[in-house]
C-alpha cells in the first residue's frame, strides 16, 4: 500500500500503474489477491479501471 500511495503522490503526469502477477493453482485463484489488493488500494487512493491480461502454456525451457 506504500508504494500506492507514493505512486499517487509523486506528481509524475499520466497514467500510473502497479502490476500484480501471479499463478493460479485448483483452490488458490489470482483473483481473490486482485480483489484484497482492490480493497485496500482504495482506503489510501482513488483507483482507475482495472486491466487483466491472461497466459496460459508459458514454458521456460533451460539448457
Amino acid at each position: 500500500m506504500a508504494d500506492c500511495e507514493k505512486l499517487s503522490n509523486s506528481g509524475f503526469t499520466g497514467r500510473k500503474a502497479i502490476l500484480i502477477y501471479g499463478y493460479e493453482a485448483e483452490g488458490w485463484p489470482l483473483s481473490l489477491v486482485v480483489d484484497a489488493f482492490q480493497t485496500l488500494a482504495r482506503t489510501r487512493t482513488a483507483l482507475e479501471r482495472s486491466t487483466a491480461g491472461s497466459f496460459s502454456e508459458l514454458l521456460r525451457t533451460w539448457t
